[in-house]
């Protein structure tokens, strides 16, 4: 196998010397510089839509030095885990941490059986019924199918 960087062909020293030079390029992989930007600004509208306020965030758990606006949430970044600030008193910023349960990201459900939240899709594992379907407000229906 040939492996090629910038046209040239590559021996193992060569991988080795192309990797290095890639990483120091400040130009590599800017399009998933971007890409990621965009993510970020559009996660941060939907965060300040939701609750009027930018979420904030840092590498550890909010402290009561943590400046921040009642009702705003904070994100540990290294943890995943999110904070909302209950009050701002003399003494500094009050935290409670939010429960991870508070935030329900299920869009399926897979089973012989409809799931009882009727908002799931439901992926039906029965061999002669199944299929993804839908609640139509009446029953659960396969999800149309076009084939091109």
């Amino acid at each position: 196998m040939e492996i090629k960087y910038k046209g040239q062909s590559l021996g193992a020293g060569g991988v080795a010397m192309a990797v290095s030079e890639h990483n120091l390029d400040g130009e590599a992989h800017n399009d998933i510089r971007a890409l990621c930007a965009e993510l970020r600004a559009r996660a941060e509208s939907l965060e300040k839509s939701l609750t009027g306020l930018p979420k904030l965030a840092g590498r550890t758990n909010p402290t009561a030095q943590t400046q921040a606006q009642e009702g705003q949430v904070y994100l540990n970044t290294a943890t995943g885990q999110e904070f909302v600030c209950t009050a701002v008193t003399e003494e500094g910023t009050v935290w409670e941490e939010r429960a991870a349960a508070a935030v329900k990201m299920d869009i399926f459900a897979a089973g012989t059986q409809p799931p009882e939240d009727a908002k799931l899709l439901w992926i039906d594992t029965n061999p002669s019924t199944g299929g993804l379907k839908y609640w139509n407000g009446t029953g659960w229906v396969h999800v149309p199918v076009a084939y091109t």
